[in-house]
């Protein structure tokens, strides 16, 4: 009997940092991301992807700063020919996170916290940086 193929599609949830045990000071997160990431957001813009994110998030006494970096290459298929070729990416995206009284995204730059919260979903963060890249 052939085993049975299984493909795991990348949870969202592996993209948690959880900052309240982290000392203060830069924790370095790494990531690999392949299209299965990106079908959690029904993006398939791409053929295929092999890109790696580097995430530093540095905490401080009030704020916590984080610098993503990404490297790697998508397949993608030509605007003018439509054939498809690896085109190299190379991007990089901050966020300054503060606390607040309630959850905001509402600025790119700046994310609001609630008081209280313990950890943060990095995963929008990362989409948004590797299809804008």
């Amino acid at each position: 009997m052939p085993a049975r193929l299984t493909r795991k599609i990348m949870e969202l949830k592996d993209f948690n940092i959880s900052f309240v045990g982290l000392k203060q000071g830069k924790h370095q997160f790494l990531y690999e991301v392949d299209n299965t990431f990106f079908e959690n957001y029904g993006f398939e813009d791409f053929n295929s992807s092999q890109l790696n994110v580097e995430a530093t998030l540095d905490k401080k006494s009030t704020i916590m700063e984080l610098h993503l970096e990404a490297s790697g290459s998508i397949n993608v298929n030509c605007d003018v020919t439509n054939e498809p070729f690896d085109l190299d990416i190379e991007t990089e995206m901050d966020v300054i996170i503060k606390f607040g009284p309630e959850y905001n995204d509402d600025n790119e730059e700046l994310l609001i916290l609630p008081h209280g919260a313990y950890e943060l979903n990095i995963s929008q963060f990362v989409y948004e940086m590797l299809v804008l890249g």
